[in-house]
């Protein structure tokens, strides 16, 4: 469930890309808008104490370069409603 959503998010992202002049507007579009949208902005869309959240951590800056959420080895962290469902940042062995 969690792999379809990526791919759903991931796929909204370049399409977004794709009609917005920017990077940080296909970013904008995907959090910041539909939360407004539905008027919970004082509760969705952006990573700030009270809110709810859920985030992807990518190697790469996604604002040089949107390709770096849509690219699945590029994903070091993930967290689903304050849990931390994907780690790949902790040390798998000596």
């Amino acid at each position: 469930m969690l792999q379809q959503r990526f791919q759903f998010t991931a796929k909204l992202l370049l399409g977004l890309l794709i009609v917005a002049a920017a990077a940080w507007q296909a970013l904008k579009a995907a959090t910041i808008e539909p939360a407004a949208m539905l008027g919970m902005e004082k509760s969705l869309g952006a990573v700030a104490p009270g809110f709810y959240a859920d985030i992807v951590a990518v190697e790469g800056d996604p604002l040089a370069n949107i390709s770096a959420v849509s690219r699945r080895e590029n994903i070091s962290w993930v967290m689903k409603s304050g849990r931390v469902v994907v780690d790949k940042t902790r040390a798998t062995g000596p």
